[in-house]
């Protein structure tokens, strides 16, 4: 800290003068005086720097301001110089018509730097795309070009699950079509089958019919006939059908449906001696 003023001069008087005796109160004046000032002495040297140090202080600096030099002096004498290089500290700048900076030092030399050093370009794949708007660089993925090798292990084991359950559900639907086309054909043979064993059997049954028919216009199944019996009350007109009798006992007839029906009476013996067989004939037992 700063010391103040202490110690005041005491205007002393000469004698026969009583204005400044010389008493106890003015000696001790001086003694704490002295002793004040024996106590700043003390801490200013305890405070002091040291010679050493002192010396390596700067006590002058000074500027060139042509060359740039800055001159350093030190305490003990010692000069120190150092080079600004300001002759190197760009001046001015420009673009000239290649696109390059120019740059003006202050000594007057020009460094010129191709300014496409700073220009960063971009390079697409087949995966991804790179655009560069307004320097702002973006990058996106090509619609259908990640394969499975770049996705995650999570998914790629769960799309193989995948593939592997459609496999299996094609193979599976392979073989139903080829059991599908094999029953088909097989159907189609016994369709087939059916179809001619049907044509057949019509033919027969015609055959048969005809054969009926010419035995039953030659009179084959027309018998002795019997007493007449007694005339009862003339019934109802039935309905208009055709009507083909075998002998007394039953009678076949063509209704309107187009099917044969054999007639017979409920109190007969036995049925007609007709009958279809199990391969679709139509059969008239003869005589006995």
């Amino acid at each position: 800290m700063a010391y103040g003023p202490y110690y005041y001069i005491t205007d002393w008087k000469n004698e026969p003068s009583q204005e400044t005796p010389i008493n106890k109160t003015n000696l001790l004046k001086i003694e704490n005086g002295i002793k004040e000032a024996d106590n700043r002495i003390v801490q200013i040297d305890a405070k002091k720097a040291e010679l050493s140090l002192v010396n390596t202080l700067v006590r002058e600096i000074t500027l060139d301001p042509d060359t740039g030099i800055l001159t350093v002096t030190q305490q003990n004498g010692t000069v120190t110089t150092y080079d600004l290089a300001i002759e190197k500290v760009v001046a001015n700048f420009d673009i000239n018509d290649d696109n390059e900076l120019v740059l003006t030092l202050a000594d007057g030399t020009q460094k010129v730097i191709d300014l496409t050093r700073f220009v960063y370009s971009v390079d697409s794949t087949a995966t991804i795309s790179m655009k560069i708007l307004n320097r702002t660089i973006t990058a996106e993925i090509v619609d259908g070009s990640v394969t499975m090798a770049k996705l995650d292990a999570s998914i790629q084991m769960e799309l193989r699950q995948y593939m592997l359950d459609a496999q299996a559900a094609r193979d599976l639907t392979l073989q139903y079509q080829n059991n599908a086309k094999t029953f088909r054909d097989q159907t189609e043979v016994i369709a087939n089958e059916a179809v001619t064993d049907i044509a057949g059997a019509g033919g027969r049954v015609d055959e048969t019919l005809t054969e009926f028919n010419t035995l039953l216009m030659n009179g084959y199944f027309n018998g002795p006939m019997g007493p007449q019996g007694q005339n009862g009350e003339q019934g109802e007109r039935g309905a208009d059908a055709v009507v083909t009798q075998a002998n007394g006992a039953y009678a076949f007839q063509i209704r309107e449906d187009g099917h044969l029906y054999v007639l017979f009476s409920d109190a007969a013996a036995d049925p007609p001696p007709v009958h279809i067989n199990e391969v679709g004939h139509f059969i008239v037992r003869l005589g006995g």
